[in-house]
């Protein structure tokens, strides 16, 4: 039983070379030296403009984006408000580096002190009725289940 045809992949770099070496030489002696399909020439020249324009890592191999496209419309916007909160989160490290580089030097090692820091901050959330907050599928989709009901109606 013979083996399956290899299937060659060429880096950006690479296809920029030969597109190069076939406008002075043309396409079937690049092959031969080259040693890649004619075909394969002939489908990159076609291509030449996108694979010149290219901004990515010469190294990569695909020149367009790669993986199912979002079915999230508003992605921008969800990335903006993620960084956001994210920024917001880290109030501490940003606004009180003096108080935390204090309450941190007084512990014996940084996993100490991470713990420390975490069981302070549960125990002033928890003071401040502030709780975790588990999402809740069932509940969730009953309640919207629901509204949706109600403004079809």
């Amino acid at each position: 039983m013979e083996k399956p045809r290899q299937q060659n992949h060429y880096t950006v770099e690479q296809r920029w070379e030969a597109l190069k070496r076939v406008a002075v030489a043309g396409c079937k002696p690049t092959a031969r030296a080259l040693n890649i399909p004619l075909g394969t020439l002939k489908g990159w020249r076609k291509k030449a403009k996108l694979l010149f324009e290219f901004k990515g890592a010469q190294t990569s191999r695909p020149t367009e984006r790669q993986g199912a496209k979002s079915k999230i419309t508003f992605e921008r916007d969800l990335v903006t408000f993620m960084k956001d909160v994210r920024r917001e989160e880290e109030y501490m490290k940003m606004e009180q580096v003096a108080w935390l580089e204090m309450y941190l030097s007084d512990k014996s090692s940084p996993e100490s002190a991470l713990s420390a820091l975490m069981r302070l901050c549960q125990r002033f959330t928890a003071r401040h009725g502030f709780s975790v907050q588990k999402f809740r599928y069932s509940k969730m989709t009953k309640k919207l289940y629901k509204k949706l009901m109600f403004n079809l109606q």
